[in-house]
């Protein structure tokens, strides 16, 4: 069954295991010279001339990473030489394809004979394929990167011929101090690179160190004359020791007084500036330091100044010398828009350029020259405009010079620069402060670097026996820095370099995390005197933390003293790693804790969550359900043109399009009458509240806001100033959700945000409120729940180390059913009084109590209450849930509580998800010592809440099925023929949900018709479709599919399915088999797969048996309250559905006469025919005189058709009950010159039947059951003489006489075996039994009948037999054809 459905399972669950039978297979024998194959693949050598593989390693990069590199490809300033390679398609319709291609860092689409970034060379001549940079001045370079097409490999892709090709390259390197060969020598080939067959790539090659070099070559050795080379980028890349980024006028301005060149001794060679007359703008060099960006002109006044050269050759050269050295981090050259477009100032066009720059800078102590090739940083390209470029320097560096130096073409060239700058901004990205053993102790919770992956780089901690301490790794992140001992029991962990590696310690992050402040606690016996921090943000690549891009900086240990040193950075921020670098060739190193922690204060804590996290958690938002106040403050671009934005939008569970003048998650409120920007969320009854989210939008020009909070015990206003939570900070121009997360849980009544009151706009992108996952409710909520409490009995786990104390020999002895009482006001717990409260005593205190609490029945349980009093608290607890009480603790706690030592409460605690169980367990831990010398704990009830599991295993198969699937089984569909009663739970009916039900059965989805209905009331209790199969089995199968739309989430969220042999009881929690949830399986924007909108169950092991199929639709949607259907579906193997029309049908073995009873209406059972008898019986004399006068001749016998019980008796026709007989008899067409009547004989009159051709067969309808007959009507061709009294029409009509079908003849469709769900053919698919017969099938098709409503077939019928013998004899000579038959013509067999 359902073949469609399982066989992509099946085969995937044979393809897992066929690929684990292959991994498993042992390995005879491996060649050595396979094994040196694979290690030279990886390393990229085959060459004996090529550097060994400790020279450099290499890596496959895509796309993405090679088009990030092309600001820093040093090939950009390098003199190219393709030798006699050309690059072909070249036209305008060809993509305009040339060399420059190589370096314009665009790799993304691999076509070369149109438009994209591969250029394919070939030779104009038998000269060697090699290509080459050469550079102006010697360059450092660290990564050597050739990307290639995949046509090198596999030209057929692409239509190109099957020529000579080319399967890998050489790299060629000329190191700047090499003056005794050229570079294609075979002495500076540095390896040999494959390509990738079938598929383009980058592959980068990575020096083990930076290398001078004057040129760079490739050599493809295998080339021919005919011969295509099909490349992408080539590049040329030096260790990053800085960024670059622009910067405009305004920062200039702003930090003018901190430019340290103010102080430098500036020399700007025999550059000489222009424009100095007072009308010309009296220009000059102290415009380069006067804070003055902002005015791109020269020839007037102006902050540009325009220079040239009056005499020499060469670049120009500007430099900057300092009396001392100074520390700079930044460096600043804003220049013109006329270097690279001089008529924009007033110069004549086509006078020469100048493209870039080259920065240099001179290390305190050099004993270099400053423009030496060593010290450059770097070479930089100008852009179209006016650009301030600022070079910001990986680390704080010393220098002694800082030099500009421009590559110019000719001599008389102008160069246009507006200001020169160097910084170092005393401000640091941190602060650093003390953090003491108490302090680690108290925040060791919230240490990051619990969760993180550690790794210590082969160093390993020593004194590890138990007389040495046990010391070990573990102790770094224990939350213990009390004890400097690292040889003895002691909170020090030594770190020896047993792997002579270097002292890299590093804590790597499952996910990028949010980090404010970072700890290490040192030793006072280190001889490390400093230490350097590293951190790698979230989009980083983890072999790279230690890159001197992420160093932060370096801290000081002092000596012979232990100390916690807390470095807090300015701004948290998400990082993937953090690390720590110590100083070489000092062990061990002593650390007594290393910790990460994100913001925290007295009254909250600071997070950022995802645009995913608001959608996931959307339905727990208590703003859904409060009451909004904008103050009048009202949403713009309201426009469909403008994205339709609305006040709806800020709670709406999406933050993903930060856009506000189109469609997008932004709404963009503005002060149309000018009132103060308070915004408010005010609830209908007060809620307990964790945790405050405001998700802003980058647009904002706020930069702050405050919260405020009305307690539920408050009476004053809302924005009273002792309401206010703190003020909170925007990232400017980000988007980001800050999470403000309460330290304590808050019952509230209102929550308000305040924005500054010069705000015009505040853009926002959702607003939410959140509760605990516990939640404390008073004893008289306790008492509410009480009948909804899942718990039939508690007992003392197995006797285990705990009793329930004054039990006896009191008053008021405690039974420790009290936990289910309901009471939790008294907390008493002795029995010389009465209380609620019952006192597990613990035998030992350092073991746990342990408490096993049966639930009535087997439950989906989401809640569970534990009541508790201040004598003797809960402090640590886990919960655990199972099946089996022997098992009951030993999986894993489904939750936990640690460190709670709280006031009376009654504490409802929210588990993440359900859980089914049986039993509960309660583990409690660390317990009060009360006066009477007993440890333990008082409790006052306990609860577990939520719904009666469904009693049946299935699974679950979402998003498995579509339209064709769903259009093969509909024949299959047990509710096919009927339509649902839909009442509310009262059972109030709701008529107007039943008037499209059809279509949830209809036997197609996705077509554009489904069901739907919109409930246009408030307040919507859920609704019940309830179905009656008409028959009672059981089901393996259900269908539930939703409208998918792909922008909305419009599919149904929230129902239960039930089953049941009685109707009145379906809905009983005894009934229900599924229940299902459909948050967070909506994915928009998918068209082809509709995630969300299917759900397929399937019943595992034991089948739910029923007639009744009950949908209770919960939560109809998120969207809005309507209720969207595209198929409903229950399906059950071996089984169709029930039939709509007959009530029973019989099939003449002999004839293949089949005879139906036909139903009074759909829910009709009669079954009292067991079997069917047909005789044939002379006509008299009586009835052929009657036909002789119409002019019938009488074909035959007459026919009796008898109905009979299980004791053969035939069935009365009171015992009917007026229900129809009705006769189908396979026939085929002939041609005939005489119509042919189908007559019954009563009271001395011969009457004419109903029948009608339908498909293949005769059709014939009785009201009563008595003989007929078959009779030929002969007035228009004279008496011809009758058939032989042997004839048998029926017979002659019959599948007995019939050979083979006829393919033309009006039949149903006829299904496949495979596509039958019903079959009853047992073992594999093949369309024949084992006895050799072929499988049934039932191909008759029916119209949907509304339950309880009387059935009507379609009319699908042609009338033949039906002509009334008045009309007949009125009309005069009939001619034409009718049904007998065509003797010679195949037939058709059922």
């Amino acid at each position: 069954m359902f073949k469609t459905l399982m066989e992509p399972l099946k085969n995937a669950k044979n393809g897992s295991v066929n690929r684990l039978k292959n991994c498993c297979k042992p390995k005879i024998t491996i060649s050595l010279a396979l094994c040196v194959l694979i290690i030279s693949s990886t390393f990229g050598i085959v060459s004996a001339n090529s550097k060994s593989a400790q020279d450099y390693s290499t890596r496959k990069i895509g796309a993405y990473e090679a088009e990030s590199k092309h600001e820093d490809n040093l090939f950009r300033n390098a003199r190219a030489d393709y030798g006699d390679w050309h690059v072909a398609y070249v036209n305008q319709n060809e993509g305009s394809h040339s060399e420059a291609q190589m370096t314009d860092g665009k790799v993304s689409v691999d076509a070369y004979a149109k438009e994209g970034d591969s250029a394919a060379f070939n030779p104009w001549s038998n000269s060697p394929a090699e290509f080459s940079f050469t550079f102006s001045a010697p360059e450092k370079v660290k990564e050597i990167m050739l990307y290639y097409s995949e046509a090198n490999t596999n030209p057929s892709k692409f239509n190109m011929p099957g020529w000579d090709r080319v399967s890998g390259y050489d790299i060629y390197i000329l190191k700047s101090d090499d003056e005794n060969s050229s570079l294609f020598d075979s002495g500076n080939k540095l390896g040999h690179f494959d390509f990738e067959k079938n598929t383009a790539a980058g592959n980068l090659v990575t020096l083990k160190s930076e290398i001078s070099v004057k040129a760079i070559g490739f050599k493809f050795p295998e080339a021919k004359r005919s011969t295509f080379i099909f490349l992408m980028e080539l590049g040329a890349y030096a260790t990053k020791t800085y960024t670059a980024g622009d910067v405009d006028s305004s920062f200039v301005s702003e930090n003018d007084a901190n430019n340290l060149l103010k102080k430098a001794t500036m020399d700007y060679g025999n550059l000489m500036p222009l424009y100095v007359e007072e009308h010309q703008g009296k220009h000059g060099f102290y415009q380069l330091l006067d804070g003055k960006a902002q005015t791109d002109i020269c020839m007037t006044e102006g902050d540009t100044l325009a220079m040239n050269r009056w005499s020499g050759s060469g670049p120009y050269e500007i430099k900057a010398e300092f009396s001392s050295p100074e520390y700079v981090k930044d460096i600043l050259l804003y220049y013109s828009e006329g270097n690279k477009n001089p008529k924009v100032l007033g110069v004549p066009a086509g006078w020469n350029t100048i493209d870039g720059y080259e920065l240099y800078i001179l290390p305190a102590g050099s004993q270099s020259e400053l423009f030496d090739a060593e010290n450059k940083i770097g070479s930089f390209n100008f852009k179209q405009t006016a650009t301030g470029s600022l070079i910001s320097l990986s680390k704080k560096t010393s220098v002694e010079a800082i030099g500009f130096k421009f590559p110019v073409k000719k001599d008389n060239t102008f160069l246009y620069l507006l200001e020169l700058g160097a910084y170092c901004q005393s401000e640091s990205q941190y602060t650093v402060s003390e953090m003491t053993a108490a302090d680690v102790e108290a925040a060791h919770e919230e240490n990051l670097f619990r969760a993180a992956k550690a790794n210590y780089n082969n160093w390993g901690v020593g004194y590890v026996n138990p007389d040495e301490g046990s010391h070990s790794e573990i102790q770094v992140t224990d939350g213990k820095a009390y004890s400097d001992i690292f040889d003895k029991s002691g909170d020090t962990a030594a770190f020896f370099n047993w792997g002579n590696a270097d002292p890299d310690f590093s804590m790597t992050f499952s996910g990028p995390t949010r980090v404010k402040s970072i700890l290490l606690y040192y030793s006072s016996y280190n001889k490390v005197s400093s230490y350097d921090l590293y951190i790698l943000g979230e989009n980083g690549n983890e072999s790279e933390l230690f890159n001197e891009s992420n160093r932060v900086d370096t801290f000081t240990i002092e000596s012979g003293k232990a100390k916690g040193q807390l470095i807090t950075l300015n701004e948290a921020k998400k990082v993937k790693a953090i690390g720590f670098r110590f100083q070489k060739g000092v062990s061990p190193i002593y650390i007594m804790e290393m910790g990460a922690y994100d913001v925290t204060s007295g009254n909250y804590k600071i997070s950022y969550i995802t645009a995913d996290d608001v959608a996931q958690n959307h339905n727990k938002n208590l703003f859904r359900n409060a009451k909004a106040d904008y103050n009048k403050w009202g949403v713009g671009c309201v426009n469909p043109d403008e994205g339709s934005h609305n006040e709806g939008q800020v709670t709406d569970g999406k933050a993903y399009s930060d856009i506000f003048n189109k469609p997008g998650d932004t709404a963009a409120f503005f002060n149309w009458s000018h009132t103060d920007p308070d915004f408010s969320m005010t609830f209908t009854d007060p809620v307990q509240v964790e945790s405050i989210l405001f998700y802003y939008s980058a647009s904002n020009k706020i930069t702050s806001y405050d919260i405020y909070i009305l307690e539920a015990e408050s009476n004053g206003n809302l924005f009273d100033e002792e309401n206010k939570l703190d003020s909170f900070m925007l990232k400017a121009n980000t988007a980001a959700g800050q999470l403000i997360t309460l330290n304590e849980v808050k019952k509230v009544k209102a929550i308000g945000f305040r924005f500054p009151t010069d705000a015009t706009n505040v853009f926002i992108m959702e607003l939410a409120a959140y509760a605990p996952l516990t939640e404390k409710i008073t004893s008289a909520e306790v008492a509410s729940l009480n009948d909804t409490n899942r718990i039939g009995q508690v007992s003392v786990y197995n006797g285990d180390n705990s009793y329930l104390a004054y039990t006896e020999g009191g008053s008021y002895n405690r039974d420790i059913s009290q936990l289910i009482d309901g009471k939790t006001e008294n907390v008493f717990y002795k029995n010389n009084t009465t209380g609620d409260g019952l006192l597990f005593a613990a035998n030992e205190a350092d073991k746990p109590i342990r408490l096993a609490a049966a639930l009535k029945k087997v439950c989906m349980i989401n809640k569970i209450l534990i009541s508790y009093s201040q004598t003797a608290p809960m402090k640590n607890v886990k919960i655990y849930a199972s099946d089996s009480y022997d098992n009951l603790f030993a999986g894993e706690p489904v939750f936990t509580f640690e460190n709670k030592n709280k006031i009376t409460a009654n504490e409802i605690i929210k588990l993440d998800s359900e859980v089914k169980a049986g039993y509960i367990g309660f583990e409690f831990s660390d317990f009060t010592a009360l006066e009477d010398g007993i440890n333990g704990i008082v409790l006052t009830e306990l609860g577990a809440y939520g719904r009666v599991a469904p009693k049946y295993d299935y699974n679950l198969y979402p998003d498995s099925v579509d339209d064709v699937w769903v259009a093969n089984n509909a024949k299959y569909n047990l509710i096919q023929f009927t339509t649902p009663d839909v009442t509310l739970d009262n059972g109030a009916e709701d008529k107007n949900a039943e008037d499209s039900a059809v279509l949830m059965a209809d036997g197609s989805i996705w077509d554009g018709s489904h069901y739907t209905y919109w409930r246009p009331d408030s307040g919507h209790p859920p609704l019940r479709y309830t179905y009656n199969m008409g028959q009672t089995i059981p089901i393996d199968t259900i269908l539930m599919a939703s409208f998918y739309a792909a922008n909305l989430d419009l599919s149904t969220m929230e129902y239960e399915l039930y089953i049941s042999t009685d109707e009145e009881n379906l809905y009983d929690e005894s009934n229900l088999v599924i229940y299902h949830n459909n948050e967070g399986n909506y994915i928009p924007g998918r068209n082809d797969t509709k995630p969300g909108s299917i759900q397929l169950f399937r019943f595992e092991g034991e089948k739910p048996v029923g007639r009744y199929i009950g949908l209770r639709i919960i939560d109809p949607c998120v969207f809005d309250d309507s209720i969207r259907i595209e198929q409903f579906g229950v399906y059950s193997s071996g089984y169709l559905p029930v039939d709509p029309v007959y009530a029973q049908r019989f099939t003449d073995d002999n004839s293949g006469v089949e005879v139906c009873v036909r139903k009074l209406n759909y829910n009709d059972e009669f079954n009292l025919v067991k079997s069917i008898k047909i005789e044939r019986e002379a006509n008299t004399s009586e009835i052929l005189g009657v036909a002789d006068s119409f002019y019938l001749k009488n074909l035959g016998d007459r026919y009796i058709i008898k109905l009979l019980d299980s004791d053969g008796n035939e069935i009365s026709e009171e015992k009917f009950g007026g229900r129809k007989i009705e006769l189908y008899i396979p026939f085929e067409w002939t041609e005939h010159n005489n119509p042919l009547y189908a007559c019954k004989y009563e009271n001395g009159k011969l009457q004419n039947l109903n029948a009608f051709i339908y498909g293949n067969r005769i059709f014939i309808s009785f009201d009563t059951i008595k003989t007929f007959g078959f009779y030929e009507y002969t007035f228009a061709s004279g008496n011809v003489n009758p058939k032989t009294v042997d004839w048998d029409p029926i017979y002659e009509l019959s599948v007995k006489n019939i050979v083979t079908p006829d393919i033309d003849s009006d039949t149903d469709e006829d299904y496949g075996d495979d596509e039958f769900i019903g079959s009853n053919t047992v073992g594999n698919d093949d369309s024949a039994k084992s006895d050799g017969t072929a499988t049934e099938k039932v191909i008759t098709k029916y119209t949907k009948l509304k339950k309880k409503s009387s059935p009507t077939a379609k009319s699908d019928y042609r009338p033949l037999l039906f002509i009334p013998l008045s009309v007949i004899l009125g009309a005069g000579i009939v001619t034409g054809t009718l049904i007998l038959i065509k003797k010679g013509k195949k037939r058709k067999q059922l």
